[in-house]
């Protein structure tokens, strides 16, 4: 039996949002004299709303060689190999609501009465093991094919970076790092003009503090790429010495991402059902269109929904 297993910020960092916002709700409405009853419960219901809407597509699998078993907020369904008429384990699925919608990684589970279950995959953290399984334990007339072992990722021979394509714009021109350079440029020079040149030690620690942020912000926004007929190599703008490097062969697509309004990312997935996703916040349209037609020259299957 294969059993899913939830990301830790979904088990954690839910809960503690909803908790923390009844809590700055509860403060709120402290300050005002005598506020009404119902004032409370009509601020909290879109939190509870966002947070019913996460949980109710969260469901526990568990994957047995005759059946599959799904629980949710809904209850418990069992569906036998027998009932099944496909499954897709590469899919493409809306999730979110309202403007924040965007595409995600799923499994579609299609029965023979024509139901369709979807199992979208960044709510676990054991998802190769999952599609194995379902390869593993499916029959023939779902249309799965025949399992697909965890493959260890080569290493790029030395010298081989030194021929790709480089794929990158500049950070400080990114929709993220740009306008937070220029906010942290201006806070400074206010402080200076203010204080004369003369800023407490503290005002440095807090300046230092922003500085910091903005550099792991920008290390996770800000990564870019390059190409050789043989790998894909991923780098980032503000970690210099970050490097990771994939075979051509051992990609099944490379995905184009929109994560909400300006969050460009590309995600890699790999024939063994992994997943990579680098968000490039740096990358304009033309470095997307470019990048597009290099890896296609290289027999990269790519998806753009950019």
């Amino acid at each position: 039996m294969i059993k899913s297993k939830f990301r830790l910020w979904y088990l954690i960092f839910l809960p503690f949002f909803l908790l923390l916002t009844i809590a700055v709700v509860k403060v709120s409405l402290s300050s005002i004299e005598q506020p009404a009853d119902y004032l409370y419960y009509i601020l909290l219901l879109p939190i509870f709303w966002v947070v019913f809407s996460m949980y109710k597509r969260a469901t526990i699998i568990r994957l047995w060689p005759d059946r599959l078993e799904l629980r949710s907020l809904f209850g418990k369904k069992i569906i036998y190999n027998s009932e099944i008429s496909a499954i897709d384990l590469s899919a493409r699925e809306y999730v979110g609501s309202w403007s924040s919608e965007y595409n995600a990684n799923a499994v579609v589970v299609r029965k023979i009465d024509s139901e369709r279950l979807v199992l979208i995959d960044f709510y676990y953290r054991n998802v190769p093991e999952l599609k194995r399984g379902m390869q593993e334990y499916c029959h023939p007339e779902a249309g799965v094919a025949a399992p697909i072992a965890h493959q260890s990722r080569s290493s790029m021979p030395v010298g081989e970076e030194e021929e790709a394509e480089r794929f990158a714009g500049s950070p400080l021109l990114g929709v993220t790092i740009g306008p937070l350079v220029i906010l942290v440029a201006i806070l400074i020079t206010t402080a200076f003009i203010v204080s004369h040149g003369h800023l407490p030690t503290v005002v440095w620690l807090m300046l230092a503090a922003v500085i910091v942020a903005l550099t792991i912000v920008g290390g996770y926004v800000c990564f870019y790429f390059k190409v050789t007929n043989k790998w894909l190599i991923v780098r980032n703008h503000f970690f210099p010495w970050y490097r990771r490097a994939y075979r051509i062969d051992e990609i099944q697509t490379v995905i184009f991402e929109r994560l909400y309004k300006g969050g460009n990312s590309l995600r890699i997935n790999f024939r063994d059902f992994d997943s990579k996703k680098f968000p490039a916040r740096s990358l304009w349209a033309r470095h997307w269109k470019a990048l597009e037609q290099r890896l296609k020259a290289a027999q990269v299957e790519v998806q753009n929904e950019l």
